[in-house]
């Protein structure tokens, strides 16, 4: 029927060894073996009319502490799909397009992790409820921050973001009266990942950021990680993590591994094999 949206679902479960416990980490989850079941997405989407798309995303995350589930509407929007000009109009709730990997769900992710810079100064993923308008520029050339050179099944992909982060703090001094203070932090990642045949890909990954409170307290992360794809719907990956703390950040060193499952039942509009 061509009245019938397409439909999928999409799980992931993390199997993990960290070397610390969180108290100690500052991680949100426990030390030693792990497994966690951190999310299980449900998709819809179709053809509203030949002017228009609707999709709705709705997900079922488990808090990293009590690993307990709750559904969420993730994405709900419509976009434009004949306008003049080249411009689209997207309404609802939806991932704003900011930067490479903030609109890029967990289980598309090159690695198992959001980079730390990213969980810090945009909560993980830039879910936002509003109206984003994109123009493409009637040029000949595309500009974009990932630069990719291959052949048919080789390919290395080379991602690279900076942020900056400027928050404003009220605080309150030891006499009672009260003060505004501005606090400066930056964070930056970047990866490189090779696909090395059709099904496999493997990678390293650099991660560091500035507390958006204290910058003086600094973390950085060293990863490498595998990635063999069963199937367009079936995908493992192997991750060690190397997490090292400064001092002032009051924490300890980390190691863990994780191996990351992720599948896919029915149709799915972002798929692994476009990233």
């Amino acid at each position: 029927m061509i009245f019938n949206p397409a439909i999928g679902l999409v799980g992931e479960t993390v199997f993990s060894y960290r070397s610390k416990g969180p108290s100690v980490t500052g991680s949100s989850r426990p030390g030693g073996f792990d497994a966690f079941q951190r999310s299980v997405e449900l998709n819809a989407a179709a053809s509203v009319d030949p002017f228009a798309k609707a999709s709705v995303v709705a997900n079922a995350s488990a808090d990293a502490v009590t690993a307990e589930a709750h559904l969420s509407i993730e994405e709900a929007d419509l976009q434009t799909e004949s306008l003049p000009g080249n411009l689209t109009v997207k309404a609802g709730r939806f991932f704003g397009e900011f930067g490479r990997l903030g609109y890029i769900h967990d289980h598309e992710l090159p690695f198992v992790n959001r980079p730390l810079v990213l969980a810090q100064y945009i909560g993980g993923e830039s879910r936002t409820d509003g109206v984003q308008i994109n123009w493409l520029v009637p040029i000949a050339h595309y500009v974009s921050l990932t630069a990719g050179a291959g052949n048919q099944f080789n390919s290395i992909i080379w991602g690279t973001e900076v942020l900056y982060s400027r928050n404003l703090y009220d605080e309150v001094n030891s006499d009672g009266t009260q003060f505004n203070r501005y606090v400066g932090s930056y964070g930056l990642y970047s990866y490189l990942a090779y696909k090395f045949h059709r099904q496999c890909s493997a990678g390293f990954l650099y991660g560091f950021v500035e507390d958006a409170h204290d910058n003086s307290a600094r973390t950085s992360e060293y990863s490498a990680f595998i990635t063999w794809s069963l199937s367009h719907w079936n995908q493992l990956r192997l991750q060690y993590t190397f997490t090292n703390h400064n001092t002032a950040s009051g924490l300890q060193p980390d190691h863990a591994v994780y191996l990351q499952w992720a599948w896919i039942i029915g149709s799915h509009s972002h798929g692994w094999q476009e990233r």
